[in-house]
């Protein structure tokens, strides 16, 4: 069939001709109604960037304050909730490194605390200068 043919056929039924895959040979195109093909691809490109997750960073120190881990804790919970990955890195600098101990206590009540809205991908990995972890939004059952 002509593109003449098929554009008089989309005329006559009311509808548009609409190129669907331009690069195949020969092109494909259909007779269907465009507005309502447009509603259906921001249907979709909106249901993909609602699946897409996105990482958010928490930064925390071996020496924070314990308002400071409470403030970074509600940071974290609101992401969380948003369902979004969160990577927590605790970073030593200078001689806070011979206190690992310090570090290790910091993540281990942030773990804690986040027992009801999170469920860890690895347990905590020391890696250099510093102790990350990855958390994840927790199943609603």
């Amino acid at each position: 069939m002509s593109t003449k043919e098929a554009l008089e056929l989309a005329k006559n039924a009311g509808l548009d001709l609409v190129e669907i895959a331009a690069t195949a040979q020969p092109p494909v195109c259909e007779i269907i109604n465009y507005s309502k093909f447009l509603y259906q691809e921001e249907q979709k490109s909106k249901a993909n960037r609602a699946s897409r997750t996105d990482v958010k960073e928490i930064r925390l120190r071996p020496r924070i304050e314990e308002h400071d881990v409470k403030t970074k804790t509600n940071q974290i919970i609101k992401f969380l909730s948003q369902g979004h990955k969160v990577k927590v890195s605790l970073q030593f600098k200078g001689r806070e490194i011979s206190r690992p101990e310090l570090g290790n206590k910091v993540i281990q009540d942030l773990i804690n605390a986040l027992t009801p809205y999170a469920e860890l991908q690895a347990p905590p990995a020391k890696d250099g200068r510093g102790i990350y972890l990855t958390l994840l939004p927790k199943k609603s059952s």
